[in-house]
């Protein structure tokens, strides 16, 4: 024995004492002995000495060797007894000592043999002791970590029934484990994954594991993803069932569906903006060509007799190239880089207009059956807007018909609303309403999305063609108006989309043309800059058939030198804004340095940059290109009035 078993002897008769302590003289490599006479000596020296072993007598001078017993005791006792005092010896044994001796020449002899057989049954019960603590200790941690952890441990039987599942489940599903326990596990699991769910699990019992993602219905009828990892459960090599643990991966899933959702939108963002940097510079040349064209046909119209055959020509021209113009408008509106300025119009002309451009492009085998009261007063908006509100519904009018037969029936009318229809259906203020319906007998919108249809870049169409942004903008800009636009659907038989705009009172149209029978002449000397030089050419020549006095440049720089050196002798500068050399704003710059009281007209077919802070800054007025030259004229009469 490598180590000195420590032994407390408590006995108050020295004879005894001594008997006990000879029976250790040949062993005291393996034992040291310590003795006391009293209880309180004993206790004394169980904090010194901290023996391994306590032998003590039952019946001490100042109390007796049970005292010393309780359940802390961190040490055997072996109780001492007299002859005819077993009784108090069992006693005492059940009280928590280990053993005892009857007084005896012949049991002193063997209590070496008693204290080593006491201490090694102690140190088996500690041993068990500590064993029995670790495992309840264990048991605690796993039941701990069972209930806390935000993953869901479960066991189902060979067929699949729940036997257990962790607490966790009834924060994450809404079911309680009473709910779970019992039941089936493909009862919980998401329609279409039944089938794959249910071949999955008849792998697992045939020896495979399964580590892939499932989808879970919870009981508020939520769609719930989960991570799982399972495997068999054995005992003794014997398989219970399958075991694994699920995690809760829902909003991970919702954060990858929303990061693809905003990658698409930026795609589709850059793509719009490539579109609008596109459009811009079409516009501009597109302009130009159609300044030209609206020029000459005003001037040719001067020239031949009115109401002619010829005259009526030019006119169909001149009316063909605003309408070009107003296209031009439509892109800059759906490239976003034009203004939103309004204006007193009648929009059941734009509306007959827009299905006029529309027929073209709608295949010949849908109908489209309108509806339109003519007498209508005017509301203020933009006119491309209501072109976009038009092109739009009746494009996805269209194309939910695709290649059948079908009808697209558009009506306008005027309509009063009054308080409990309007607040309670279409939450809008009671007074007067133009209506406008666009109605198809198309494919229909299903049930589950028609509350979406309006969001930006929501579309069913397939990636090529749709993009999302039809129905979006079309009821941005009817909000804008204060407006509504509500819809009813129906899977198979068609949609019906009805706008509300709200009508002003007092509100006049403003004609844009002045009747050729009222042009007036005018006189003046005016300074036309434009680097293209078809246009120089018209500009000068209408505006000399106007009475003015026109001096005209196609190179900015010479424009300028021309100014600088005759400022007197100019009362109106017109100039371009997008031109090699000086760009029209640098050759307003350049002018207010040298003459702050010239008036100047800037006219642009693009004019992204051009705000009221520039235009007060540097004092100009600005004219968008093509215009008409009753506009130019006027614009120019009434800065020279200034």
């Amino acid at each position: 024995m490598s180590f000195l078993i420590k032994v407390l002897l408590i006995e108050d008769e020295d004879d005894h004492a001594e008997l006990i302590l000879r029976s250790f003289d040949n062993l005291k490599e393996s034992f040291s002995l310590i003795r006391v006479s009293t209880v309180e000596e004993a206790k004394k020296q169980l904090i010194v000495f901290m023996p391994d072993v306590v032998i003590t007598d039952w019946k001490l001078p100042d109390g007796s060797g049970t005292d010393l017993l309780n359940e802390n005791n961190q040490f055997p006792i072996i109780i001492i007894t007299s002859q005819g005092s077993q009784n108090i010896a069992v006693q005492a044994m059940k009280k928590g000592a280990m053993d005892y001796i009857v007084k005896s020449s012949e049991n002193f002899v063997t209590i070496p043999n008693i204290v080593l057989k006491t201490y090694n049954q102690w140190l088996n019960i500690l041993e068990k002791k500590y064993a029995e603590e670790q495992l309840i200790k264990s048991e605690e941690r796993y039941r701990t970590l069972v209930e806390t952890i935000n993953d869901a441990i479960f066991i189902l039987d060979l067929n699949g029934f729940f036997v257990f599942i962790s607490p966790v489940i009834e924060r994450i599903t809404n079911y309680s484990v009473n709910d779970i326990i019992g039941k089936h596990f493909i009862e919980f699991i998401y329609n279409k994954d039944k089938i794959k769910l249910g071949n999955e699990f008849n792998k697992i019992i045939n020896g495979n594991s399964f580590d892939d993602e499932i989808r879970i219905i919870d009981k508020n009828k939520e769609l719930l993803y989960f991570q799982i990892k399972s495997k068999l459960l054995k005992q003794a090599d014997k398989i219970m069932g399958v075991t694994g643990i699920l995690t809760n991966i829902t909003d991970r899933k919702k954060i990858e569906d929303e990061k693809q959702k905003l990658q698409k939108q930026l795609l589709q963002s850059q793509k719009l903006e490539a579109i609008g940097t596109l459009a811009g510079g079409i516009a501009h040349d597109f302009n130009n060509i159609l300044s030209a064209i609206i020029g000459y046909t005003e001037l040719s119209m001067q020239i031949v007799e009115y109401n002619s055959q010829i005259h009526n020509n030019l006119e169909n021209i001149k009316k063909s190239s605003l309408r070009a113009i107003d296209l031009i408008k439509q892109i800059l509106t759906f490239s976003r880089q034009n203004d939103d300025a309004t204006k007193p119009t009648q929009i059941q002309f734009v509306i007959k207009d827009a299905l006029k451009m529309l027929r073209g492009t709608i295949p010949a085998t849908i109908d489209i059956k309108t509806e339109i009261d003519e007498s209508l007063p005017p509301i203020n908006v933009n006119a491309t807007h209501i072109y976009q509100i038009v092109t739009n519904l009746c494009t996805n009018a269209y194309q939910a018909i695709k290649n059948k037969n079908g009808l697209i029936e558009v009506n306008l009318n005027k309509i009063i609303l009054k308080n409990d229809f309007a607040t309670k259906w279409i939450d809008l203020k009671e007074g007067e309403y133009l209506k406008l319906i666009v109605k198809d007998n198309g494919i229909g919108i299903p049930v589950e999305i028609i509350d979406r249809i309006f969001d930006p870049f929501f579309t069913t169409k397939s990636n090529n063609s749709g993009t999302g942004l039809g129905l979006s903008t079309t009821h941005g800009i009817i909000k804008k108006y204060n407006g509504k636009i509500t819809v009813n659907s129906e899977v198979n038989i068609g949609s019906e989309f009805s706008i509300y705009f709200p009508v002003e009172k007092n509100i006049e149209v403003l004609s844009k043309e002045i009747p050729e029978s009222n042009i007036k002449k005018a006189s003046g000397n005016i300074l036309f800059i434009d680097d293209e030089e078809i246009l120089v050419t018209i500009t000068k020549l209408n505006l000399e058939k106007h009475g003015f006095n026109v001096f005209s440049f196609s190179n900015s720089l010479n424009a300028f030198d021309f100014f600088s050196k005759n400022q007197n002798l100019i009362d109106v500068i017109i100039t371009d804004l997008t031109m090699p050399n000086l760009t029209g704003i640098e050759l307003i710059n350049q002018v207010r340095l040298i003459n702050q009281k010239v008036s100047i007209i800037l006219c642009s077919g693009y004019n992204d940059n051009i705000n009221n802070e520039i235009l007060e800054r540097l004092n100009f007025s600005y004219i968008d290109k093509p215009f008409l030259f009753n506009e130019l004229i006027d614009l120019i009469t009434k800065i020279s009035k200034k």
